[in-house]
């Protein structure tokens, strides 16, 4: 027959347990909606970074396909024409390699580059309108650097934002204790979209 003193006991260590095993509970459950929020957030990020990269992206497209379609009415009035057109190949290369980060949806120092020669395309076609105001496609060439004007601010807007969003995301998969969170969920870091071209930070000049 067991004593009062083992009956308090064993009631003492049956409380025991059941407090440790509440307090586990409440600790493991805070822990779960910490991590579950801050992937959460880690992954919202993420996702406000890759469409700032897929909007640049779209922006450099159209701006690929205005450049081209300049180049092409100005045939044969551009100096160094083949130069300028094996520089246009070579900025479309760096764009679509830039697809081809891994961890990321794009490279975008690559896409930086690639940015930085379509400027010295620009500028070339800008040079035919000085030299040659009289080219029949004059008009149509002007309507494009027009329209290449409106990309470079819609461009210089878009990058803002998007270095932006890179900064907090980096700022946040670095942070303890989320970065135990970023490892484990494979969380990368992003890159910037910079300017590595000087006409491009001052943006464009049309004259006409």
């Amino acid at each position: 027959m067991m004593t009062l003193f083992e009956i308090m006991m064993e009631d003492s260590l049956e409380i025991l347990l059941l407090t440790s095993a509440c307090f586990i509970g409440t600790i493991s459950g805070l822990i779960f909606l910490w991590a579950y929020s801050t992937y959460n957030r880690l992954t919202g990020l993420n996702l406000q970074v890759e469409k700032g990269e897929d909007n640049i992206d779209t922006i450099l497209q159209e701006r690929f396909d205005l450049i081209e379609d300049a180049v092409d009415m100005a045939k044969g009035q551009l100096d160094h024409e083949k130069e300028i057109w094996k520089s246009f190949a070579r900025a479309r290369g760096d764009r679509e390699q830039s697809k081809s980060m891994p961890g990321r949806n794009y490279d975008m120092p690559k896409l930086s580059e690639a940015n930085g020669i379509l400027a010295g395309a620009t500028m070339s076609i800008r040079g035919v309108i000085e030299q040659y105001p009289d080219l029949d496609a004059i008009v149509a060439i002007k309507d494009i650097l027009r329209k290449l004007e409106r990309i470079e601010q819609e461009l210089a807007d878009v990058r803002q934002i998007h270095n932006e969003y890179v900064f907090t995301y980096n700022v946040n998969i670095m942070s303890f204790p989320a970065l135990f969170i970023a490892k484990l969920a494979s969380f990368s870091r992003a890159e910037g979209f910079s300017v590595v071209d000087k006409q491009v930070r001052a943006g464009p000049e049309i004259r006409l």
